[in-house]
This record gives C-alpha cells, structure tokens and sequence, in this order.
C-alpha cells in the first residue's frame, strides 16, 4: 500500500458520497508511480544523450528551454480552451499527448539524435505534461473527500520523490553494467510507464462518474489582489515579474551549460553524471519540508529574499575544483536553495492575490520562461563567440546576484504592506515590523470594543 500511516484509517476516509474514496487513493497514487517512471527514464536523460550526440550549444539551448516555454503557454492557455469541457475526457487527451511525445523522443534515439526531431518531440510531450498538471489536480481533488486533500498531496509528493531517486540512479546503472541496454529501450519503459497510468486515469474516470467532477470550471480569469493592497499593486506586481525574469534569464546564461561541462571538460561518465544530477532532488526533499513549515507570513518573503541571493553564488561555485565530491555538495547547496525559491514566489502570489492565483501564477511561468528561453540562447551566442565556460558561469553568477539585489530590494518595497492576518495553512500574511505594533494595537482595541458591547448587551438583557 502507498499510503502512510499518517493518512486517516479507511472508515474515516470512505464516506456516503464517496464509498471508494480510499481505493481512489490508491489508485491515483499507482499513476503517480507510473509518471514518475517515466519521468525518471525520459526527460532526465533525454538532454544527456543529445550531448553525447554531438549537438551545438545553439541547439542544446533551445532544447533546454524551448520545450519548457511552450509548455509554460500550453499550461497557461488549456484550462481556457477546455472551459466547460469534459474534464477526464480533457485529461485523458493530454496525457495521450505526452505519450505521443515519448514515442518521438523514441524515433529520435533511433536516428541519433537529430535536433529537429528531439525539439519537436520534446515541445509535445512538455505541452501536453503541463497541459494535464493543474487539470488532473482539479480533477483528483473530487475523488475523495476534500479535507483529505492535503494527506494525498503529501503523499504524491513522497511517492514521486522517491521513486525518482531509486528509478533515476539504477537505470543508469543497468545501463552501465548490461551492454545491449540501448537508449530506445530506456525510452521505450517510460513510454510503458505512460500507457500504465493512462489506463489508470481511465479506468477512474469511468469508475467515478457519478461523483461531481466532471465539468472544469474556470473560477476567474480576472485576477484581484488583496484589498489592503494600494490600488497602483497591479503596476508594482508587474516590476516584481520583470525582475524575476531578468534573474531566469541570468540563471539560464549558464545552467543549460553545465551538462556539456561535466560532460566535456570534465571528464564525467554517465554515472558520475546521474549521480551529481541526482544531489538536487535529495537535498530538495529533505530541506522542502524544513521550509514550508517556515514560510509563513513575513518568512516567506525572506526566504525568497535570502534563496535568490545564495543561488546567484552557485556558478562562482562550479568554477572553484572539479572534483565530484565537490561538486556535489555544490549541487547539495543548490537544491535547497531552489526548494525554498519556488514555494517562496508561490506563498508571495498566493497572500497577495485574493482571485485567480493559479491565472496569476500561470501568466508568471509564461512570462519567465519567455526570459528563461533568451537567457539560453544568449549563452550559446556567447559560448560560440569563444567565451570559455568558467568565463561564462562568472558572467552568469555576476548577473544573478545583481538581479538579486534588485529583486530583494524591490521586492521588500512591494511586499512589505500590513495585511488582513489568516489561518497558517492558508498563508499568515506579511506584515512589516514598522507597522506590526500599530496593526496589533488596531486588532486588540477592536477586539475589547467587541467585549464591551457584548457584555453591556448581557447586563441589559439581564435587567
């Protein structure tokens, strides 16, 4: 069984309405099983082997961001297009077509690697897995009772984390230790793995017809930020995007790069290459819980502030030694401070906008990886002007850090307002020290104005 015992006992989870919710469960972690194969067969080898293969950097930086970008788009603009539409049927469709995607990244280790052929491929496979992210999530949630939500989410996470790092490494390792294992049979299990969980979300979606869930429902495409904020936060909101984006595009200057320098100018075998690109996702699953308990109200701000200052540092890092050991508390490092990036942008939109967030949120993907993209394509532009590698990761770091300070600056100034104080789990909001005591001083003497009005109701009712 996938669920952990933290998870409510089946009695409390089956109820009336959703008699299976607990095999729902089951079942819709058995898919994220399955996707995590795939993934850990697919998109994390796909950019290794194009290397090996001999692409230009030009190409290699396009692949790495390309795909993404479109993604981003497809994720922003389906929801949209399907309004009204059959959900599971909207799902269904596109995991199919990421499918289709894995069948291209197939042909394409059959005719070695050709760009055109990955970049395709891959652009497929990206827009229909992030097409079919928020849908499915929307759609998961009413398989079982809601309050059980956030068990399954944990345990979705759990699940996947894990079965990445086993999957990731000991693949790499069969490869190496069986000789006939060719990269179109790697290809081939994530295609499988796939297929499987297609076939499970499915089978669901003809086993929970009659639960309400089949109709997606766009609940705002307008988005409304949070009253206390001043009427101008929407201009404000947009700097914030713009300094995010100059710092994707510096951090993308070098990080589609450090592959083919591991690869080429150091020397690493496949091995020592899955195992430095497997540090990250360790380091993010022991430090994500660390700073989601944190990232609440002014903290979360700060953690955004101080992770985007420590990730400007890391390709100053990549310069110092080769060595693998290294390297991997390098990359040790850069996972935790990414962990706490990306919940801390999610926690700032998410306390700042009281409609649409997941709109909010998509348009900010879009945008970034737009900046993400000529961030690549600047690097390779570089790199074939006869820039070395260690000159291009401390032009990258230099630009990193200065956007950082201009994004720690800025953001402080757009962020620190006093706003309305909310439950923990739906984001204690921000509230600067300038202004805490006053905000505290308001709440405390409304709160005993309250009192005394019900107390002198109580004695009038009395006499």
């Amino acid at each position: 069984m996938f669920i952990s015992k933290k998870l409510p006992p089946k009695r409390k989870i089956a109820s009336e309405k959703y008699p299976d919710a607990r095999l729902n469960i089951n079942l819709a972690l058995f898919e994220c099983f399955f996707f995590s194969i795939m993934v850990a067969s697919t998109e994390s080898y796909i950019n290794y082997f194009a290397v090996k293969s001999g692409i230009t950097d030009l190409q290699l930086a396009l692949l790495t961001a390309g795909p993404l970008c479109l993604g981003a788009f497809a994720q922003l603009l389906f929801p949209r297009m399907i309004k009204d539409k059959d959900l599971q049927k909207s799902i269904v469709f596109s995991q199919f077509l990421q499918a289709i995607g894995v069948l291209g990244i197939i042909y394409s280790s059959l005719v070695d690697f050709q760009f055109l052929p990955i970049f395709l491929s891959l652009s497929v496979y990206w827009i229909g897995g992030s097409a079919c992210g928020p849908l499915w999530l929307d759609w998961v949630g009413g398989l079982f009772p809601r309050k059980f939500y956030r068990y399954f989410l944990a345990e979705k996470s759990r699940l996947i984390c894990l079965t990445t790092l086993i999957c990731y490494p000991l693949i790499s390792l069969l490869m190496k230790n069986i000789d006939w294992i060719k990269p179109w049979h790697l290809f081939s299990l994530g295609f499988v793995a796939r297929i499987c969980s297609l076939s499970i979300q499915i089978y669901l979606g003809h086993k929970s017809k009659h639960l309400p869930l089949l109709k997606y429902q766009v609940t705002s495409d307008k988005v409304i930020f949070h009253p206390l904020y001043p009427p101008n936060f929407f201009k404000k909101f947009l700097i914030f995007f713009g300094l995010l984006g100059l710092f994707k595009l510096s951090v993308n200057i070098s990080s589609p790069f450090f592959l083919p320098y591991m690869l080429k100018d150091l020397g690493f075998t496949q091995l020592e290459f899955v195992f430095l690109t497997t540090i990250p996702l360790i380091s993010r699953a022991i430090f994500g819980p660390f700073w989601a308990k944190r990232a609440y109200g002014k903290k979360a701000l700060n953690m955004m502030q101080l992770s985007v200052f420590m990730i400007g540092l890391t390709p100053l890092f990549w310069i110092l030694s080769g060595n693998l050991l290294y390297l991997s508390l390098v990359e040790f490092y850069s996972g935790i401070f990414w962990s706490a990036f990306e919940l801390g942008i999610i926690l700032l939109v998410q306390q700042a906008v009281l409609v649409g967030p997941r709109t909010l949120m998509g348009e900010q993907m879009a945008f970034i990886n737009l900046f993400g993209l000529a961030g690549s394509i600047i690097g390779a532009k570089l790199l074939n002007m006869g820039l070395s590698s260690h000159h291009l990761f401390w032009l990258s770091s230099s630009l990193r850090i200065a956007s950082a300070l201009l994004l720690i600056y800025f953001s402080t100034k757009i962020f620190m307002l006093p706003l309305k104080l909310q439950e923990m789990n739906k984001y204690i909001t921000v509230i600067p020290l300038g202004l805490r005591k006053r905000f505290l001083r308001q709440k405390k003497a409304e709160l005993q104005i309250a009192q005394t009005e019900k107390m002198a109701s109580k004695e009038k009712n009395a006499s």
